[in-house]
């Protein structure tokens, strides 16, 4: 999970950001970012919209 982190593509993400991803990731019962599959870059465009929001 600390390459998905370290992703070239996501380096506006800080650590308070990759946790709260996780944590919205668990809410959707996905314990670990390797079994959300499809889902992954889905759930990104919500977290990093909601983000820029003010979620």
């Amino acid at each position: 999970m600390g390459s998905f982190y370290a992703s070239p593509d996501m380096t506006d993400l800080v650590r308070s950001d990759y946790d709260l991803f996780l944590s919205m990731a668990n809410v959707l019962g996905c314990t670990n970012l390797g079994s959300i599959g499809g889902y992954k870059n889905w759930l990104l465009r919500v977290f990093i919209s909601n983000r820029d929001k003010g979620f």
